[in-house]
C-alpha cells in the first residue's frame, strides 16, 4: 500500500479519535517528510520500510533537527506504524526493533537559599 493511501486511512483514524487539529496536522507534516524520504530511498509501499531504513530516516533527521524534534518524528511514526499493523494493512511492524532516541535532560537554573529568602522577606505582609 502506498504512503499517500495509508495516510488517508491514517487521517480517517485521527478524526474519528477526535484528535485535535493541531496534532493531525503534526502527523501529517511528519508523514510529508517521511514520504519525501521513501521517495528518494525508492521505497514505493509503507510495508516496504524496514526497520534499518527508520534508524537511517532518524539518524538523517539528526543533521538537521534536535533531539525532541527527532524524538516527536519517531512517536509520529510509531504511532502510524502500529496503526497499520493493527489494523493489519501490514504484516509485520519494522518500528518496533527501533529504539526510542534519547534527549538530554536540561539542567534548570534554581534560585539559591539566599535567594529565596530574599524573595520570600520581599511580601508586604500587612495586606495578607
Amino acid at each position: 500500500m502506498d504512503l499517500e493511501t495509508s495516510k488517508a486511512l491514517f487521517d480517517k483514524r485521527c478524526v474519528a479519535l477526535n484528535l485535535s487539529d493541531k496534532s493531525i496536522f503534526l502527523y501529517n507534516r511528519v508523514l510529508v517528510k517521511f514520504g519525501e524520504y521513501m521517495q528518494e530511498q525508492g521505497l514505493e509501499g509503507v510495508e516496504e520500510v524496514s526497520t534499518q531504513d527508520l534508524r537511517n530516516y532518524l539518524s538523517g533527521l539528526s543533521l538537521t533537527m534536535n533531539d525532541t524534534t527527532r524524538k516527536i518524528h519517531f512517536m509520529c511514526l510509531r504511532v502510524f506504524y502500529n496503526f497499520l499493523y493493527r489494523d493489519c494493512l501490514i504484516t509485520s511492524n519494522p518500528i518496533t526493533s527501533v529504539e526510542t532516541p534519547k534527549v538530554a535532560h536540561k539542567e534548570l537554573n534554581t534560585f539559591s537559599r539566599l535567594e529565596l529568602k530574599q524573595i520570600m522577606s520581599s511580601f508586604d505582609l500587612s495586606t495578607f
